[in-house]
């Protein structure tokens, strides 16, 4: 909230802006003030609001410099009270046709105070409120200029009204109607009723789906710091059971239900009393964006899911049964365009950018710009895993309504879960893809998004497929449920499987990292078979992994095979019993169409397959990573079993995945180019 608000007053000459101000400072009337008042400055105690109150005059003629002196203070303006004169109809019409048409034209987005003054001169005597006769002549300015929050009358003769011109300039800036209220149709914005649908639930506390009396009470203690005495409380009720339409805001044990909750913010706002709902908001993290429409503190929203560095992160299971419905609304579901998913975002003040492959998330999307369920669903947990943050802000704007704390799952440390016998449990599981073919690499990414063909791409440029190596993305991810077999088990489950593309300039640093490795289940090693030197970075890459003892990561060489190029027979049997005397399993092949892209016999199935294997079941695929032996041989496990029994003594640093993620694409700081749907 505003802790300095600067209010502007404009109007046609002679409608008594000046002497408003002067009734405020002198508290009475005086019949003769200076053309343009100074600026006055309130302090917050005199405003009884945490906010300082800067109010300025403005001159009324267009003349330069005058004109440029009041539009710099109308853009530095919070909020822009307009004045006319009751008596005079044609300062009102100006109201209408120069006044607020030039606010719009300067792109003024601030609210608008609507004052009529001198109302002692029309009837002599003042009365509260706006007279019938000019809400007549009002009514048409409110609808045709939303950004007027309220229209009132005064006297600045009789002293009538003259604080309330200031104190509801103040609120609107301080508790804005805008991002709350239609004022066209007379109803909440769907943001202020998802927000206030998410707090009724939130304070639930047994999720029954209704309100009782102690739940009430302690949602009325946290917001306001006092509880509802028993009248007070039945007044309330009272006040559901005679407005709140069919009867549908109390149960039959009484007990408050969410249309009742949102029918009395309703009823609060349409009385004037906005920052009753705006304190309840803002107690659960809500404030007004920068464009004005309402949104979640995301600091405070983040802290609601407290996540050790050193844990993982993925979608919970209320969270996917949420989006899993979300999704089956959806214009053209079961399969949606990517266009849809994202207009149906940004009807919800949703930010649509993770869906747009041009975002500054990239990920690869169906080449067909068409979603599935599980589709939408791998690229929200690829969300959650880039940033957390967003990934609440984004279920919270879709309506999720329990604790944003249950849309996460919070898993042990990787480390641990690789060192122990038994199957990894976590559903999601990254995998770094490191190699100097990054054709092959980026064919592997779209395959398994469904995508080995038909691929399209960002605006000008060419197909994925066919671009030469140096234009491919350098850094992006990809993600997809992948069905996954155990050896003990006749269902399958399926598993997110995540790839991320390493640049070649950083594989080598994150191979040796004592940290980032500890945030990724297994990598891909990736080599051209036709080329010595691509596979010897390959291995290279490995000795690095393998002298850092505190990764025991699970590690896959594939073999990228170019059309119309034959593979290094020296190359493949040097690779194989590498491989084959570090304990790894043997390469696996993938042979590139003439397109760039994946052959139906390529075994990118078998690898997909194999790398589960791989980072579920680690000491099985991988045995010269994990197997502790005494001797030489076997030496990498030797060491980490040395790391492990040393380990009580040492205190390990951890990183987040995505700060992870952030520390190995800054060395390569060129612009990432994905493709586009």
């Amino acid at each position: 909230m505003k802790d300095r608000v600067r209010l502007v007053l404009v109007g046609d000459p002679g409608v008594g802006k000046s002497s408003l101000i002067s009734d405020l400072i002198h508290e009475g009337f005086q019949p003769t003030v200076q053309a343009v008042l100074p600026i006055v400055v309130l302090p917050p105690e005199v405003v009884q609001e945490k906010a300082q109150i800067s109010i300025v005059d403005t001159p009324s003629a267009d003349t330069e410099p005058l004109l440029s002196q009041r539009n710099d203070e109308l853009l530095a303006a919070d909020a822009v009270i307009v004045v006319y004169d009751v008596t005079r109809l044609e300062t009102l019409e100006r109201v209408q046709t120069y006044w607020l048409p030039h606010l719009r034209g300067l792109k003024v987005s601030t609210p608008v105070v609507l004052v009529g003054n001198k109302m002692d001169n029309r009837d002599g005597s003042p009365a509260s409120g706006v007279s019938s006769g000019m809400e007549e002549a009002i009514k048409p300015i409110m609808d045709a200029f939303p950004e007027v929050d309220v229209c009132i009358e005064c006297s600045a003769k009789k002293v009538f009204n003259v604080w309330e011109v200031f104190l509801f300039a103040l609120r609107a800036v301080l508790h804005p109607t805008g991002p709350l209220y239609n004022v066209s149709s007379h109803d909440l914005k769907p943001a202020a009723r998802s927000a206030l649908a998410r707090i009724f639930h939130v304070c639930d506390l047994d999720s029954d789906g209704y309100m009782d009396d102690k739940e009430l009470n302690a949602f009325q203690q946290k917001c306001f710091g006092v509880p509802l005495h028993e009248e007070e409380l039945l007044g309330v009720k009272q006040v559901v059971r005679d407005g709140c339409p069919n009867g549908s805001g109390l149960n039959a044990s009484d007990h408050l239900t969410v249309d009742g909750f949102v029918f009395l913010h309703h009823l609060f706002i349409q009385k004037g009393r906005l920052e009753t709902t705006w304190t309840v908001l803002r107690k659960f993290g809500y404030e007004v964006s920068s464009s004005g429409s309402l949104e979640l503190d995301k600091e405070l929203l983040a802290a609601t899911v407290p996540v050790k560095p050193e844990q993982g992160v993925e979608l919970s299971a209320d969270v996917k049964d949420f989006l899993s419905k979300y999704f089956d609304h959806l214009p053209a579901a079961p399969r949606v365009p990517a266009a849809t998913i994202r207009q149906a975002l940004e009807s919800m003040n949703a930010d649509a950018e993770p869906f747009d492959p041009r975002g500054r998330s990239p990920a690869y999307l169906p080449g067909d710009g068409m979603y599935t369920k599980e589709a939408f669903l791998a690229r929200c947990g690829l969300l959650l895993l880039d940033d957390l943050t967003e990934f609440l802000v984004l279920v919270t704007a879709l309506g999720y309504n329990k604790p944003v704390a249950s849309a996460v799952t919070v898993t042990p440390p990787r480390p641990r879960d690789r060192s122990s016998p038994r199957s990894v449990t976590r559903e999601t599981l990254t995998v770094f893809v490191l190699g100097t073919p990054m054709q092959g690499v980026s064919s592997l990414m779209r395959s398994l998004v469904g995508n080995s063909s038909g691929f399209s791409t960002a605006p000008g440029r060419a197909s994925a497929g066919a671009a030469p190596d140096d234009e491919q993305p350098d850094k992006s991810s990809a993600a997809a449920y992948v069905a996954y077999t155990e050896d003990d088990s006749a269902e399958p489950s399926k598993r997110l499987l995540v790839l991320r593309s390493v640049p070649q300039v950083a594989a080598k640093s994150i191979a040796a990292s004592k940290r980032g490795l500890d945030l990724v289940d297994g990598a891909v090693l990736a080599y051209d078979a036709a080329s010595p030197t691509s596979a010897s970075e390959a291995t290279q890459i490995f000795d690095r992994l393998r002298l850092n003892t505190r990764a025991m990561l699970p590690v896959l060489f594939v073999s990228i095979r170019h059309a119309g190029v034959a593979p290094d027979a020296a190359v493949e049997e040097s690779t194989r019993a590498y491989c084959v005397k570090e304990g790894l399993p043997p390469p696996l092949t993938l042979q590139l169409n003439e397109q760039g892209g994946l052959s139906p016999d390529s075994g990118s199935n078998a690898l997909f397959d194999t790398l589960l294997a791989a980072v579920i079941t680690p000491g099985k695929v991988c045995p010269g990573v994990f197997k502790v032996e005494g001797s030489g041989s076997g030496s990498t496990a030797a060491k980490v079993g040395k790391v492990l029994l040393g380990s009580a003594a040492v205190v390990a640093v951890f990183y987040g995945a995505k700060k992870a993620y952030e520390w190995y694409t800054a060395s390569n700081s060129a612009d990432v180019q994905v493709a586009a749907v």
